[in-house]
């Protein structure tokens, strides 16, 4: 078999790498390659092919390699330079274990960084990350918020007998008038449906409660529009109509209330005065039965 010129030789120091032993071939997917033993200034042995430690690629033993940290001045970290210590406490934190360094996968790559041992005062022991508890963003396993919440007072009332009390209006109301979801215990919203409604009106249109009722008694509890009631009246049965805030798309200005057909139907025409005026025109001249004959 023909040996060819070996790369390294035993005894030269490539990074924080040194040969050991003399190099041999191996057979590896593609063809015989040459490889040697190593041994890294943290202790480790490793073996490396040839053509990587000549051309700078393997300078250590591997990325949790405790000889390739460094501080802010480039030198090598020792053991002892931990940046918390048994005993150090931060917040309800407690540090009990000696630090380690701890292999981090994240989105712009793998990194390494230093964790120890917690314990919290409540009793719980995780491992935590020590700059976290160096910058303090982590103050206790999560007892913490839990005491100060049951500290709280609630405004509302958890839903009972089929009644609940609503933390804005604080008024004891049917289950009928509060919406149903998963985040609370009872399965219910905290607010009311009229309190929902009002606070909906003051985010998007800036418009108070009493404003919106003055408006309601204005226009009689009628739809500016059609003159519908929005509430049962003795004139006509109407059921309960939904109400609706009309309102200028450009100036954000409030125009009256609808019920929903006339708010649908304006903004279907584009608030257009000629749309609208061509529609009444059309509507008048087939008014007599003018039809066209098929």
């Amino acid at each position: 078999m023909f040996l060819r010129k070996q790369l390294v030789k035993k005894g030269e120091k490539y990074g924080y790498l040194t040969t050991i032993d003399e190099p041999f071939y191996k057979r590896n997917k593609y063809a015989n390659c040459s490889y040697i033993l190593c041994r890294c200034d943290c202790g480790n042995k490793k073996i490396c092919k040839c053509s990587n430690i000549k051309r700078g690629k393997c300078k250590s033993c591997g990325l949790k390699c405790k000889s390739r940290l460094k501080d802010k001045n480039n030198k090598p970290l020792l053991k002892e330079q931990w940046r918390v210590k048994i005993g150090d406490r931060f917040n309800k934190w407690t540090v009990i274990e000696q630090p380690f360094y701890k292999f981090i996968n994240s989105i712009n790559g793998s990194f390494r960084t230093q964790a120890v041992k917690c314990k919290c005062d409540c009793g719980t022991e995780k491992v935590k990350i020590c700059s976290n508890l160096i910058r303090q963003p982590s103050i206790s396993c999560g007892c913490f918020c839990k005491e100060i919440n049951s500290k709280r007072l609630r405004k509302g009332t958890l839903a009972n007998n089929g009644y609940k009390k609503c933390c804005k209006c604080l008024k004891t109301k049917s289950i009928k008038n509060f919406s149903k979801t998963k985040l609370n215990k009872d399965g219910f919203h905290g607010q009311c449906l009229e309190c929902y409604r009002y606070d909906r009106f003051r985010k998007k249109y800036k418009l108070s409660a009493d404003k919106y009722n003055i408006m309601l008694k204005e226009q009689n509890y009628q739809c500016d529009c059609c003159k519908i009631f929005f509430k049962k009246n003795s004139v006509n049965s109407y059921k309960k109509i939904k109400i609706c805030i009309d309102h200028d798309h450009k100036s954000g200005k409030i125009r009256g209330l609808l019920c929903g057909k006339c708010n649908s139907a304006i903004g279907l025409f584009g608030d257009s005065i000629n749309n609208l005026q061509n529609a009444i025109n059309y509507l008048k001249r087939y008014n007599n039965d003018c039809y066209i004959e098929r």
